[in-house]
């Protein structure tokens, strides 16, 4: 069965779940955060691609 969640779908454009585990090597925290940093500091091109007006 198939059923609509609008309020859902909007909800999951907008959030950001990032990976998190108990055996997560610094380098590893590293990367995820070196990739926030740089899609944050490319945002209007990021949206460009994504095709978001948000």
């Amino acid at each position: 069965r198939t059923v609509s969640l609008p309020v859902t779908e909007r909800a999951s454009r907008r959030v950001l779940s990032l990976p998190i585990h108990n055996v997560m090597r610094e380098s590893d925290i590293d990367r995820v955060t070196d990739r926030i940093e740089s899609i944050h500091a490319h945002a209007p091109e990021v949206r460009q691609r994504l095709g978001s007006a948000t």
